[in-house]
């Protein structure tokens, strides 16, 4: 078997073992589908689409376990309790921090929660007292700055309007919804929205590319949404590491050490060749043909701890060659390519 043959029948048997990715990820994304899918206006789902994206930026840098356990006792944080708290500081006590004025001047916040009362530090020290940033009850300071952060690049950098703003960038690429997801043009689409997102403070490329494209998927009403969404791959340490260890890097030419731009940029192309090799609607007929999102989503799964939990640092000991044997599903096809 040659060597591109075989990384495509390994992937493709990945694939098949998360055949119901859409329908996974239409139940995990029910509220937001709800929300999208709505009569309601733009400015009212864009107000509603805060809570979930806020929820989403919880599981960040943690288990599953502690952010659903913290959002059980505490509950999520909504858009209209930062425009009262605002309005609130801001009559009671007869001015606010100029920092708190938009999403420009909220670029200089500095705030950082301290481990003990008293150790908190922020860029405008004197109106600490004054400010309602602290004020909720968020699971490190780090996610105070990001709702603060999202409530302003929905409130002035979208203009209150976080559908149209999607819209106007997927239209200045994508002309059609008949591209495939493929395509440069939806990639290029799917790139300037992971610029513009990546804006608000703690939301890096990885992340954005994770919430963006399941966004997309779940909206109907516009065909190019989901088109862009297919097209979103996210590339961590889980994805990169497999790409290794089964001698994809080296096979499509891509061999690169972990993190940075570089390899965003070099695993998500092996990930864009692999989707153009493989068709998904084999796998379901209500997915696209190719569909990178698909194939990189099964790639994780089947490394995640929250997935298999295969083919990830746990298992296997990266200073020889993978051991899992018979334990592995597509230990036929791996090269087993040490570190």
């Amino acid at each position: 078997m040659k060597e591109r043959d075989r990384i495509i029948k390994l992937v493709s048997q990945l694939c098949e073992s998360n055949k119901e990715f859409l329908k996974k990820i239409g139940k995990d994304h029910k509220r937001v589908s709800k929300i999208l899918n709505a009569s309601a206006s733009n400015t009212e789902k864009t107000r509603e689409l805060f809570s979930p994206l806020m929820i989403d930026f919880n599981y960040v840098g943690v288990s599953d376990r502690i952010a659903d356990k913290f959002l059980e006792e505490h509950g999520d944080i909504t858009y209209l309790q930062i425009t009262r708290k605002l309005n609130k500081y801001r009559k009671e006590r007869g001015r606010i921090c100029a920092k708190l004025q938009n999403f420009d001047s909220f670029s200089d916040c500095g705030y950082l929660k301290g481990y003990e009362e008293g150790e908190e530090t922020c860029n405008n020290p004197n109106m600490y007292g004054k400010c309602p940033l602290p004020t909720h009850p968020l699971r490190r300071g780090g996610l105070n700055r990001t709702a603060y952060s999202l409530y302003f690049f929905l409130r002035d950098l979208c203009q209150g309007d976080l559908i149209s703003h999607i819209d106007q960038i997927i239209e200045s690429h994508v002309n059609s919804p008949h591209e495939e997801p493929c395509s440069q043009a939806v990639r290029e689409a799917g790139k300037e929205l992971i610029q513009s997102f990546s804006r608000v403070f703690g939301v890096g490329a990885k992340l954005a590319n994770m919430t963006l494209a399941d966004l997309l998927m779940v909206y109907k009403r516009n065909p190019n949404w989901p088109l862009v969404g297919w097209s979103l791959v996210a590339v961590d340490s889980l994805v990169h590491n497999f790409l290794h260890r089964t001698g994809a890097l080296r096979v499509y030419d891509c061999e690169h050490g972990y993190g940075g731009k570089s390899c965003s940029d070099k695993c998500s192309q092996v990930i864009y060749s692999l989707a153009k090799e493989i068709d998904a609607s084999e796998h379901n007929p209500k997915h696209p043909k190719c569909f990178p999102r698909f194939v990189q989503h099964s790639i994780w799964a089947f490394c995640s701890e929250n997935g298999s939990n295969i083919c990830n640092g746990n298992n296997i000991d990266d200073s020889g060659p993978c051991g899992m044997g018979e334990k592995c599903p597509v230990n036929e096809f791996c090269v087993k390519v040490p570190f």
